[in-house]
């Protein structure tokens, strides 16, 4: 999906994701294999869901329409550790816009379950809908 030491995009890019490259970035590793958007691995289809980080996937399975999203959404508040739906803070966000256009991504794929990187699981779609139909169209 891209290299993930690409520079920031544009002159507004997130200062976080800067500087956390450069503090917890280790020494590169050689890539095994180079997914792309559709491959599979492990029954899991491959959907790209840049915007939070440019490599970000979310790997959804359609037998059972599980979605695992990583960052691209969150289910828990960073201040109380309350759960909600949520998009990554701007602040940690590569591209915020782009990475609205990817939490779009499993909405359209009507998952059963969405595992997000943050705060428990999301069961209720009906709520993550209504998240996802409220977020700006930018």
């Amino acid at each position: 999906m891209g290299p993930a030491a690409d520079p920031p995009v544009g002159a507004g890019a997130a200062l976080f994701p800067r500087l956390s490259a450069r503090i917890w970035t280790g020494p590169p590793r050689k890539v095994d294999r180079v997914l792309a958007d559709g491959d599979e691995v492990a029954g899991f289809r491959v959907v790209h869901a840049p915007g939070h980080a440019r490599g970000e996937v979310i790997f959804f399975r359609d037998s059972d329409r599980v979605a695992i999203c990583g960052d691209v959404v969150r289910n828990m508040s960073y201040l109380t550790a309350l759960p909600g739906v949520r998009q990554p803070p701007d602040a940690m966000t590569y591209d915020p816009v782009e990475n609205r256009r990817s939490i779009r991504k499993p909405a359209a794929l009507e998952p059963s379950l969405i595992l997000p990187g943050h705060g428990p699981a999301i069961t209720d779609m009906d709520e993550f809908t209504s998240f996802v139909a409220a977020l700006p169209v930018d």
